[in-house]
């Protein structure tokens, strides 16, 4: 099993889209009863809400022996540059579904919409510290987009498999527009 535990905003899509052309099934915002206990089919890539959760992927490293933690990483000016984008206009956590609504408002404040920076760099700062102390395995998928070989290698050693790399573009999935 392996499972992104990643921040939003910092690959997550891109990751499950790279493990599908690799022949995995993937979940991307998984709906999680506990650690180990899951709603959907059994996948082999899990990520996102609540994946990122440091509670929460603490808890899954210390119940499931042998899980992949992959960790997307992205720089933390870059970072909040997307997640301010992101909430731009939305309705903080009005209509979020209440298992991304637990976790947004556990990890950012109860009221995200406007995210505060102190908030936000806190919360990245924290889950920077908890990925660490599980040894979670950190890929770059952001920076430098034309890559892709290397961010193939890279989530393929990752998630621990002995494939080839293939002859694709790497996925980007959710990238800036600009305007």
């Amino acid at each position: 099993m392996i499972v992104c535990i990643g921040l939003p905003r910092t690959g997550t899509t891109s990751l499950c889209k790279a493990y599908e052309v690799l022949g995995l099934k993937t979940v991307h915002a998984p709906l999680w009863v506990e650690p180990g206990e899951y709603v959907r089919d059994r996948s082999d890539v899990y990520a996102d809400t609540p994946c990122f959760w440091p509670e929460f992927f603490m808890r899954l490293h210390s119940a499931i022996p042998g899980v992949r933690l992959v960790w997307t990483y992205r720089d933390i000016d870059s970072w909040m540059v997307s997640m301010s984008h992101h909430f731009t206009g939305s309705k903080g956590t009005e209509g979020m579904d209440p298992v991304d609504k637990l976790v947004y408002c556990d990890m950012f404040g109860p009221k995200p919409h406007p995210l505060t920076e102190l908030a936000m760099r806190r919360a990245y700062h924290l889950h920077h510290e908890a990925a660490m102390n599980v040894g979670a395995v950190m890929v770059d998928l952001v920076s430098n987009p034309h890559e892709s070989k290397l961010k193939w290698q890279a989530l393929i050693e990752a998630g621990g498999l002995n494939l080839p790399i293939p002859d694709k573009r790497f996925p980007r999935t959710n990238k800036a527009r600009k305007t």
